[in-house]
């Protein structure tokens, strides 16, 4: 029984064991980044390189908001350390790993404007393009991100004419081009059943010129003759029809074809 209440007969040495006790706890805290109940404290990273290292292993891990407040903090903080240029980018790319492809496309344009020269500006140049791509819209809705992926995938093939990255932004160029070329047919068909033969003209025009080789070309040949034969503008309307008929001799316009040149040429009335 005495052994067990030996604080008791020592008050001096139970006072000095205590002060030590507590002395060592204060020290280990900091050192060993534990709370009082054990349990782990983050310590806040001190210097650039620490967000950085953070910024990628939230990006590696997924936590992709994390690392974006990770990377930030290195461009808003330590606007003269060199770990910018990269934390740019990382945070570009943990936007569109995170399919905001938005926020994105923005940092990857102000990567290539900041270093157009940096040997990842090619990639951050095609990934504008791709981010875009993302975001393109129905054949019926606004293209303005189709043609900002045809913007960006044509500087990448302009600009960095070595990159390995030329080939694939080649397809998406022509995949982009392609959509566009859609739209513009869907608008133009609509005027046309509408019988808004000018402003089905005004599409048509446009898509002939600028997509020759389309698949649609036979019926925007054909509504492009019919639209100036109803328009009255004859010498067009017989310029598109003798087009359709050479470019696709055994087209299903091929009878109303030859029936407009023909009342055309002979000088009879169109429309009667």
């Amino acid at each position: 029984m005495k052994e067990c209440s030996r604080f008791h007969d020592h008050p001096e040495q139970r006072h000095s064991i205590l002060s030590v006790f507590f002395l060592l706890l204060t020290l280990a805290l900091p050192l060993g980044g534990c709370g009082m109940f054990g349990g782990p404290t983050k310590l806040e990273p001190r210097s650039a390189s620490e967000w950085y290292i953070l910024g990628e292993k939230n990006l590696e891990s997924k936590d992709y908001e994390e690392a974006q407040k990770a990377f930030a903090r290195v461009l808003e903080e330590y606007t003269d350390n060199r770990l910018r240029i990269d934390a740019l980018l990382q945070l570009a790319d943990s936007y569109y790993a995170n399919k905001q492809y938005i926020e994105a496309s923005y940092q990857y344009k102000k990567f290539v404007e900041l270093y157009p020269l940096h040997p990842a500006a090619a990639e951050a140049q095609f990934q504008v393009g791709m981010s875009n791509m993302v975001l393109m819209k129905s054949l019926d809705r606004d293209q303005s991100y189709t043609r900002e992926a045809i913007k960006a995938f044509e500087q990448v093939i302009n600009r960095y004419p070595d990159s390995p990255f030329v080939p694939t932004a080649k397809d998406g160029l022509e995949q982009a081009r392609e959509r566009l070329a859609a739209h513009e047919f869907y608008v133009g068909r609509f005027y046309f059943m509408q019988r808004d033969y000018d402003s089905a003209i005004s599409r048509l025009t446009a898509l002939e010129k600028s997509y020759p080789e389309m698949e649609a070309r036979e019926e925007v040949l054909y509504m492009l003759g019919e639209s100036y034969f109803q328009e009255e503008n004859f010498a067009k309307a017989s310029h598109y029809y003798s087009a359709l008929l050479s470019s696709f001799p055994k087209s299903r316009y091929i009878i109303t074809a030859r029936k407009r040149l023909q009342a055309i040429s002979s000088s009879i009335s169109p429309r009667s």
